[in-house]
């Protein structure tokens, strides 16, 4: 076979540097598997056959990250790239159902390879002193290679003790089957159930993190259906409306909404997400039974953000044509490029002339907020002589 690629010059550095000290070395896990189906690899990572000790003795005068020591690892800084290097190793029990007891450096990469998570995440490549990385010098212990062709997720071994060590494996089975497009293996898939119980001794961030990739995959709506229980079980709330999801943009509070409904807020709560994404799922939830009205009053309540998922969410849920939703979405972006109000400051007359026409504390905060309301409704336009005249109309003295 050809070469598929050449290695970048700060990686060639690091193979550089290792092979300098006789240490041994391969690319690993993921960025193996994405050369071998042609995806761009934004991160490499490393197994090199050296104790972490004389890994890190290998890069003295670059920056080094060492506190993933214990775990073998060292990270190391090369032309602001940071690549991880971790000793070939092998793992003890995992008594806590998460990480494992101890870990102990082995001697050759196969043995390394042997306890990954899938298939297809436990092949190596070396790097050639010229920098070419070649297909035909992979090791490939558990016949990953088959499974790429075949879009197979497959665990590495047993699939029940894969995921008995590690309960975040069930939800990366469903990151890369969703993301990759692929099957997942009928003895991996059942056991991708009857371990879901494994999701409880799991971070509620770290099941934040893998449920976020799923949800920006292009399409998760096959996922989320097939797996419905998986998921109720890793995010508390079971799924709905997984055949709709893909008819939204690929934002995660939207399909959060899409999929839990006024529930969204409490899933995202659940799973520490930031409380901008917590409120935006709460804004958008309320928003859905709201009448559309004028999409100005929309962009006042909401910003533009929140009432662009209010739109998608509507038309993801058949509330909305693609014709309305496109003109709604056209009309919200003229108000903006045209610097429509969206805010009391923005109004066409300000606090001081308010307050010299007699209006202050709440009453101030009060009219302001309505004159607000009355230009995004198209009852008065944005400048000083109709607002002051619309307020001598409405106002009581």
């Amino acid at each position: 076979m050809d070469k598929i690629t050449k290695a970048p010059d700060y990686l060639l550095r690091a193979f550089d540097s290792l092979r300098l000290r006789g240490i041994p070395a391969y690319l690993v896990g993921g960025c193996v598997r994405d050369l071998m189906l042609g995806l761009p690899v934004h991160d490499f990572d490393i197994a090199a056959g050296a104790p972490p000790d004389e890994i890190a003795a290998a890069f003295d005068g670059y920056r080094l990250i060492l506190d993933g020591m214990k775990h073998g690892t060292v990270a190391v800084m090369i032309d602001g790239h940071k690549l991880e290097i971790t000793a070939f190793r092998g793992e003890g029990g995992y008594s806590d159902g998460r990480h494992p007891d101890s870990v102990f450096f082995v001697p050759d990469i196969e043995a390394d390879l042997k306890r990954r998570d899938f298939t297809i995440n436990a092949m190596a490549l070396p790097v050639e002193p010229d920098g070419q990385i070649l297909p035909e010098k992979i090791i490939d212990p558990l016949c990953g290679m088959a499974d790429l062709p075949a879009k197979k997720i497959r665990a590495a071994g047993d699939p029940t003790a894969r995921f008995s060590e590690d309960g975040l494996r069930v939800m990366r089975a469903l990151r890369f089957s969703c993301r990759l497009g692929f099957e997942i293996e009928a003895e991996t898939a059942a056991a991708v159930r009857s371990c879901r119980h494994m999701l409880s001794k799991v971070s509620r961030e770290k099941i934040a993190e893998e449920f976020y990739k799923i949800l920006l995959c292009p399409s998760p709506g096959k996922i989320l259906a097939e797996y419905g229980d998986v998921f109720t079980a890793a995010v508390g709330t079971f799924p709905e409306n997984t055949g709709r999801v893909d008819l939204s943009p690929e934002d995660f509070v939207t399909r959060c909404v899409i999929l839990f409904g006024d529930a969204a807020a409490d899933v995202l709560s659940g799973l520490k997400r930031p409380k901008a994404e917590i409120a935006s799922a709460k804004a958008v939830s309320e928003a859905l039974t709201a009448p559309y009205g004028r999409i100005h009053r929309f962009l006042v309540d909401l910003g533009y953000d929140d009432t662009r998922r209010v739109i998608d969410v509507k038309y993801a849920l058949g509330r909305l044509s693609l014709d309305e939703r496109l003109e709604l979405i056209s009309e919200a972006d003229a108000l903006i490029g045209k610097g429509a109000p969206l805010k009391e400051s923005q109004l066409g007359v300000s606090s001081e002339e308010l307050m010299a026409l007699g209006y202050s504390g709440v009453r101030l905060g009060k009219l302001r907020r309505e004159l607000l309301y009355a230009v995004a409704d198209g009852v008065v336009g944005n400048n000083r002589t109709e607002l002051i005249e619309y307020i001598n109309k409405t106002e009581p003295r």
